[in-house]
């Protein structure tokens, strides 16, 4: 008791003491620090409680009208897109007929499937969605053209002889698959093409591995009719490849498409030079087709850049979509990240470069570097809140910068190949000397030149060859080399 009496006033005080020192510490440091807490929330989510309305632009990207019946008819693409549909049994059926049908049921469910995501966005798990159109027994590339009969790159420049080597089982090869010749040669003439398939990230593509490798058993069938002086048969193929080519291009609804008709393109003008290594001194009306073949507008990207804008902006807007009760995810989309100017942004972006996809390969780095500076210019005119407003949508935008530049310089470097095949041909029919050459290649006109720098194609003395150096890997080449040759062996 007496303990008690002595230690109680000096308890109570200590304790007075410890409750003034905490009341004070809380005044003078975790209340300030709370409220700037709070600031700091507050600021942060009154600046990112609005989003911008969407530009018009951005909104007429992200409509898609499923095509009607009335204008699928008579589309060439619907073809290829079931060019791997098996093949009639009997030989008095339309190839292109079952062809058509799967194509149509392949466009039917990619349409399907685009639906899906535009309800449930991309969060979500990918399986549940309707599942890719997939045949029980479609045509096999491997199956078309097998590994061992193909022409390998090594002999890319020589593939007339090789398919000769090979001639026994390539006629077996084009007995069995002349109906996917067939189908393209009809895809080619058909009354229209254009891709009618909707643009959206988890699209599936047309069977475009097979197109390739059939068009490689169609240039095989060219070699045998040229190396039988079969000219009129080969060059009657070459056009309706051409034909194909330009379409494809011209109907192009995504980049896939545009690049693929550039490695077509490629090499079918391949196939032209080493058919003028084999006959330089061809029939005027051969050597006019050909020259006619040659001089034919080089691929144009056009159309598919305009559609990864469609792309892009469609992507951007599925990521907005949401349908989970998570809060995290209600805070990321709601606050982290806004679709709207985000997707206006991304699309400001591409429309400053897509002036490189017409661009000539001369203007090309300068059309680029105009594009990056506009670009910067016009970001550090808009005041962007110290980086806090659309976190998660500035990041998008710097991880999602158009890098183009491979794909328009691939298909300048396939056109300068283009002028070159031309000046073989001119070169074999004016006969020009091998020591020659140079002085020869200096008078050519400009649409002949080298398209980045202007000047003459470049004239190898030591292996009697015109080089052009390109811009980017060519797939095709031994390695990817970026290096274009062409050995003019019927040169005296």
């Amino acid at each position: 008791m007496v303990w008690q009496h002595v230690c109680a006033p000096a308890l109570s005080g200590f304790t007075l003491t410890v409750y003034r020192l905490m009341r004070t510490f809380f005044s003078a440091i975790v209340a300030p620090l709370i409220a700037m807490i709070v600031l700091a929330l507050g600021f942060f989510w009154l600046i990112n409680a609005r989003d911008e309305p969407l530009s018009e632009d951005a909104r007429s990207l992200l409509v898609y009208t499923e095509p009607s019946p009335a204008q699928l008819k008579g589309n060439g693409f619907l073809i290829l897109a079931g060019l791997d549909a098996p093949l009639p049994e009997d030989a008095r059926f339309d190839p292109s007929a079952n062809a058509i049908d799967v194509g149509k049921q392949r466009l039917q469910r990619e349409i399907e499937r685009k639906q899906w995501f535009d309800t449930h966005g991309l969060a979500v798990d990918h399986a549940l969605a309707p599942p890719v159109f997939e045949l029980l027994a479609p045509i096999l590339r491997e199956a078309v053209l097998p590994e061992a009969v193909r022409c390998p790159s090594s002999h890319a420049g020589n593939c007339h002889q090789w398919y000769g080597q090979h001639s026994e089982t390539l006629r077996a090869l084009l007995a069995q698959h002349q109906p996917l010749l067939d189908r393209m040669d009809a895809a080619a003439n058909a009354t229209s093409f254009s891709n009618p398939f909707p643009v959206y990230l988890a699209s599936s593509l047309p069977p475009y591995q097979l197109l390739a490798t059939a068009h490689e058993l169609q240039l095989a069938k060219a070699s045998l009719y040229w190396s039988a002086q079969d000219y009129e048969s080969a060059l009657q193929l070459l056009e309706r490849s051409d034909r194909l080519i330009h379409r494809l291009a011209d109907g192009a609804n995504n980049l896939v498409d545009s690049m693929i008709a550039v490695a077509m393109e490629y090499r079918k003008l391949r196939w032209l030079s080493s058919a003028l290594k084999i006959d330089g001194a061809l029939p005027q009306p051969m050597a006019r087709r050909i020259q006619a073949l040659l001089e034919q507008p080089a691929i144009n990207l056009s159309k598919g850049i305009q559609s990864e804008r469609q792309l892009i902006v469609h992507t951007l807007g599925l990521s907005s979509v949401h349908t989970s009760s998570d809060w995290r995810q209600f805070v990321f989309l709601h606050r982290l990240y806004l679709p709207h100017e985000t997707m206006n942004r991304q699309l400001h972006q591409m429309q400053l470069f897509s002036p490189l996809a017409t661009a000539p390969a001369d203007q090309l780095d300068t059309v680029n570097a105009q594009a990056q500076q506009q670009w910067s210019d016009a970001e550090k005119k808009k005041f962007r809140w110290w980086g806090f407003r659309n976190r998660a949508g500035n990041q998008m935008i710097a991880m999602g910068a158009p890098s183009y530049i491979d794909y328009f310089q691939r298909a300048h470097d396939v056109n300068a190949y283009q002028r070159m095949v031309l000046l073989q041909l001119h070169a074999a029919e004016q006969r020009i000397p091998t020591h020659q050459m140079a002085e020869w290649l200096q008078a050519s006109p400009p649409e002949l030149r080298n398209p980045y720098t202007l000047e003459a194609m470049h004239w190898d003395a030591n292996t009697q060859s015109l080089v052009f150096e390109g811009r980017a890997s060519q797939p095709q080449h031994p390695e990817r080399s970026r290096t274009y040759r062409i050995t003019l062996q019927r040169t005296p």
